[in-house]
């Protein structure tokens, strides 16, 4: 996202942001107020639902950012459609189901039935899981796969030798991963997941197994891994959650079904069958069905937009640095004209428009003489020139002189704090900030950057605090 220019995003008729949960987002779109491009949201998981969970409060906050400046939303699911909905007008989230890459439906039943001879002849079943392993916030991956493995052995205690491959990304091989493959009672081997790996795995395997925790993020995945296996020639057998039930019986939810239908020879998806994953993939997963429905659905919101009254021009933006906000978001807001505002937690050595400075007993405003205009009126008398350490010329302002003691208050926090209670403490550090840099840039649209989860979570409670890169 860095790379982007600001003359590609303003020669855009649509920007998606997709999985850009900072400070940049909010800053593009704010930027683009009143123009006629069309912003998006893809909202792909569900990091906005859970309004109990305090470590997703920085989603949710940037979800409601973006939304004042955002046209539409693309989900993957009709339960994503629910959630976008609550931060979206409804007829604004389109469903873009994930498309397969490609589907040969007339050379898949000689395959079909090669491999129910082979597990018949062999009386062995190649069993192939593939996916991300982990996730930093919700126990899935390798873990479904161990809580739920207990459905390979019942195969296997019906006659048959059961072999697992499973494909995933190395740093998920961690030693809680391994621990997770310890439990499963079925022989297995792991490998490094690639595209050209997986489609070999579901070419060879007669199952895929994708089992589904009912934990919301999890519920609201879309279909791709089931649509990636059928249309490879894989049998899907998936029990927890019935995330896939849109291909009806095409799925296994009981591996004791699967067992009997392989004992008599004739597996759901099968030669017969494969009218029905036709037309369950013309209304789930193709791509030149889903890409005519998309654009029907952006000209519609074009002409949406382009009937609305105008609204205001944006303001332009100060973008107020918080204790973990991130290089690249100074480099990238700085480019699209936004003021850099440094609170007395940002990160010293970069290159900020504005900083206040605490030092000793003072308070200062230390100001480039470009961004002086921005400042409030009042204030402008009391400026005096300086240097910065690069020898460039400066402006300050001396703030305990021009303020009430108590606006100057809890601008800090203290590093001999045990790193709870320092985090606490930002709270009232960065409200403080917002109100004071508000005093200080009145004209402009002060927005807070943090890509520190705790600390965007703590963060001030208006909609203007940031989130996580």
């Amino acid at each position: 996202m860095s790379d982007v220019k600001p003359s590609l995003i303003k020669a855009a008729d649509v920007i998606l942001f997709s999985k850009c949960y900072d400070v940049r987002a909010v800053a593009i779109a704010r930027a683009l107020r009143g123009s006629d491009a069309l912003i998006g949201v893809d909202f792909f998981d569900d990091v906005f639902s859970q309004s109990h969970e305090p470590r997703l409060l920085h989603w949710r906050r940037w979800a409601r950012q973006m939304a004042a400046d955002t046209d539409f939303a693309l989900c993957s699911t009709p339960r994503m459609q629910d959630v976008a909905a609550r931060y979206l007008p409804r007829d604004s989230c389109h469903l873009l189901n994930d498309p397969f890459e490609r589907f040969a439906p007339l050379a898949l039943g000689s395959l079909l039935q090669a491999k129910v001879d082979h597990a018949r002849t062999e009386r062995r079943i190649k069993v192939g899981w593939f996916g991300q392993g982990d996730n930093p916030r919700y126990p899935v991956g390798l873990r479904d796969l161990a809580a739920f493995g207990e459905s390979l052995q019942r195969l296997a205690g019906r006659g048959w030798a059961v072999h697992l491959t499973i494909l995933t990304a190395r740093k998920s091989l961690t030693a809680e991963g391994l621990e997770q493959l310890r439990r499963l009672s079925v022989p297995h081997v792991v490998h490094e997941w690639s595209l050209e790996a997986e489609e070999r795995l579901l070419r060879d395997a007669l199952v895929a197994y994708i089992p589904v925790n009912s934990q919301p993020f999890s519920a609201a995945k879309s279909l791709n891994r089931a649509v990636s296996a059928l249309t490879h020639g894989a049998q899907v057998l998936s029990d927890g959650h019935p995330l896939y039930e849109p291909f009806g019986d095409l799925i296994y939810s009981r591996a004791e079904d699967l067992a009997d239908d392989l004992e008599g020879g004739a597996l759901r998806l099968r030669a017969a069958s494969l009218p029905a994953l036709v037309e369950h993939m013309t209304e789930w997963g193709d791509p030149a069905i889903e890409a005519a429905r998309l654009s029907g659905f952006l000209n519609g919101r074009k002409l949406h937009k382009a009937a609305r009254a105008p609204g205001a021009p944006p303001r332009p933006m100060a973008i107020l640095h918080g204790l973990e906000s991130d290089k690249a978001s100074n480099i990238m807001t700085r480019r699209l004209g936004c003021l850099s505002v440094a609170s007395p937690l940002s990160r010293p050595g970069r290159n900020y428009d504005v900083a206040f400075v605490v030092e000793d007993e003072t308070v200062r405003l230390d100001i480039n003489p470009d961004a002086r205009p921005h400042l409030a009126p009042a204030f402008q008398a009391d400026l005096t020139p300086s240097t910065n350490a690069k020898g460039e010329p400066r402006l300050q302002l001396d703030l305990c002189r021009v303020l009430a003691p108590d606006m100057l208050q809890s601008l800090t926090v203290s590093d001999d704090m045990h790193p709870l209670r320092r985090r606490m403490e930002y709270r009232a550090a960065m409200t403080a900030m917002l109100q004071l840099t508000r005093r200080m840039l009145p004209e402009m649209d002060v927005i807070l950057s943090e890509i520190d989860p705790i600390a965007a979570g703590l963060g001030p409670d208006s909609d203007n605090a940031g989130a996580i890169a």
